[in-house]
C-alpha cells in the first residue's frame, strides 16, 4: 500500500508541475480502500494536500460530517478547498435533488454561518438533470417548443440556486464575495454574424458561427468554405 500511495502522490505532483488544477475526489482512501468518507478525514486529507487545489466530498454527507470537516481544516484557506458535493439527481443527498437541490445548499450555508472562520465550498454535481428530466414529448417534435421547455425548466432550476450560490463567498467577507476557481476560458469569443446572413442562406437559418461545431437540439450543417456552421429548423 505504501508503494501505491507514493505513486499516486508522485502522479499528482507531476500534474501540478504541468500547471494543472488538481482536485481529489473523496473515494479512494489512504488505507487503500474505495470508501466514500463524505467528509474531510485523515483518510482523504493526505491526497487532498497532494492534489493541492482541493477535495470534492461525496454527496452523502450530514450536518455532523460538515462540522467535523470544518474542525479538521486548520484555517479558512484549507476549508474553502473542501468542496461539499451536491447531487442534482438526489441519490442520497439532502433535498432529493431536482428542484430540491437548494435545500442541500441551505444546509451548507447554515454550517458556514456557524463557523465563518471555516467556510466550506460547494461542488454541484450533474446540473444536466434539467436536460435529462425535461419532458420533451410535449414538444411533439417541434425543436422550438423543445428549446422553450428546456429554457423554462432550466430557468426555474437555477432560480432556486442563484441567490444561494452568491452567498457562499460572502459568509466570511461581509457583503462581497470572491470567486476562487475561475474557468480556463474566462471570456467566450464574440461572433459577428454576417449582415447578409439571410441573403446567403435559407430563411429558416437560426444560428451561424465560425467558432465551433457544438451540440444542441437542432441539426448542425456545414456551409461555406470558411468552415462556418449553421443551425436550421427542421430535420437533417
Amino acid at each position: 500500500i505504501t508503494v501505491v500511495r507514493d505513486r499516486i502522490q508522485k502522479f499528482l505532483r507531476m500534474l501540478r508541475n504541468l500547471g494543472s488544477e488538481v482536485i481529489w475526489y473523496d473515494a479512494v482512501t489512504w488505507s487503500g480502500l474505495l470508501d466514500f468518507q463524505n467528509e474531510l478525514t485523515e483518510e482523504n486529507l493526505p491526497y487532498m494536500k497532494a492534489a493541492g487545489s482541493g477535495l470534492f466530498l461525496n454527496y452523502n454527507w450530514s450536518l455532523a460530517k460538515l462540522r467535523r470537516s470544518q474542525e479538521l481544516s486548520v484555517n479558512s484557506t484549507m476549508s474553502t478547498k473542501v468542496f461539499v458535493g451536491i447531487d442534482c439527481f438526489g441519490r442520497g443527498c439532502i433535498g432529493g435533488g431536482g428542484f430540491g437541490t437548494s435545500e442541500a445548499l441551505k444546509v451548507i450555508l447554515d454550517v458556514n454561518a456557524s463557523r465563518p472562520d471555516r467556510p466550506l465550498s460547494v461542488a454541484l454535481f450533474a446540473p444536466g438533470w434539467v436536460f435529462e428530466k425535461c419532458d420533451l414529448i410535449k414538444a411533439a417534435g417541434d425543436p422550438i417548443k423543445a428549446f422553450r421547455l428546456l429554457a423554462e425548466m432550466d430557468t426555474k432550476f437555477w432560480s432556486y440556486l442563484s441567490p444561494l450560490i452568491c452567498r457562499l463567498r460572502s459568509i466570511s467577507r461581509g457583503d462581497s464575495f470572491e470567486i476562487v476557481h475561475k474557468p480556463t476560458l474566462p471570456h467566450l469569443p464574440v461572433i459577428q454574424l454576417p449582415c447578409d446572413l439571410y441573403e446567403r442562406y435559407d430563411s429558416d437559418v437560426l444560428f451561424c458561427t465560425t467558432c465551433c461545431s457544438g451540440q444542441g437540439l437542432l441539426p448542425l450543417m456545414p456551409c461555406s468554405p470558411q468552415s462556418e456552421m449553421i443551425m436550421k429548423y427542421g430535420s437533417q
